[in-house]
């Protein structure tokens, strides 16, 4: 499946992802967030708590699902990210059978969209320049933390 461009919503969902992962930075974790979508309406946010909870699991995509609470099923659902998903986070979307990801970076964590894509996921990258300068800035001023979530290769 190839990837889709954006729609008229995407960029101002990821702005209320871009606002968790704020919220991340200022509480001390990894700056990355996540929201989720059914239709129109956002339904469960989540940011990376994993400093603030000693817990690697607590990654935003994860938290996110996680506040969402059980689902009768995740059909129309479409996730948005700040940071393209490491593999513990692509597998808990493919899991549930979120569709739809929206991913607002892959420079600074590439992520493996490509697998993502041959699961027959429907991708969105947005490139988004307020997202891959927040986590840049984070690299630089804390790479020893970045390095030791093992966020060199993902987050």
């Amino acid at each position: 499946m190839p990837m889709v461009e954006p729609a008229g919503a995407d960029s101002a969902f990821m702005q209320l992802a871009l606002a968790e992962a704020r919220k991340s930075l200022t509480l001390g974790s990894i700056p990355v967030g996540s929201i989720m979508v059914r239709g129109d309406r956002v339904f469960a946010s989540g940011r990376n708590r994993s400093v603030e909870t000693n817990d690697p699991t607590s990654h935003a995509e994860v938290d996110c699902i996680r506040n969402g609470g059980l689902q009768p099923n995740y059909v129309g659902v479409s996730l948005y990210t700040t940071l393209s998903p490491c593999f513990m986070c692509s597998g808990a979307m493919l899991f549930l059978g979120i569709a739809k990801v929206v991913i607002a970076e892959c420079e600074n964590a590439a992520g493996d969209i490509d697998f993502l894509l041959a699961k027959g996921m429907e991708v969105t990258l947005l490139d988004d320049p307020d997202c891959i300068a927040l986590v840049k800035r984070f690299v630089a001023e804390r790479a020893a933390l970045w390095q030791s979530v093992g966020a060199g290769n993902q987050r």
